[in-house]
């Protein structure tokens, strides 16, 4: 069985149709369909366990920059020689930082997580360098 579900794969990566691969196989189309459709599961099943794995991993990282995001943020906050608003931009981003902690080991690597972010203020006019032109 393994090595016709294998010939089938070889068969569909080398373009051949379903008529040309069920006559080669001397196998009925209907059979053929059924072993495809087995196929298709192995398929779904090793994709799920690769796509878990990786989102496992990631979200383990995606934790531990969130960890030194809030320390960093924590550290700003707690200096009193900083600027106010930078102390209290500090505290949001370790308020954010802790929530997406909480929600990532809650729900899982499912999730999309809001990122901390700095409002910078663009001046009145925007003068932009012009091409010299030749």
């Amino acid at each position: 069985m393994l090595a016709e579900l294998n010939e089938i794969r070889r068969m569909v990566a080398d373009r051949k149709r379903d008529p040309e691969i069920a006559a080669a196989l001397n196998i009925s189309q209907r059979g053929l369909y059924k072993l495809k459709e087995r196929i298709y599961e192995q398929d779904k099943a090793e994709w799920d366990s690769k796509a878990r794995e990786s989102l496992e991993s990631r979200a383990l990282k995606i934790i531990e920059t969130l960890e030194d995001c809030y320390h960093i943020n924590k550290a700003i906050a707690e200096n009193p020689d900083k600027l106010d608003k930078d102390r209290i931009e500090a505290s949001q981003v370790m308020v954010q930082a802790q929530i997406n902690m909480f929600q990532l080991l809650k729900q899982g690597p499912t999730i999309r997580l809001q990122l901390p972010y700095r409002v910078v203020e663009l001046p009145e006019k925007v003068e932009y360098p012009r091409a010299n032109s030749v």
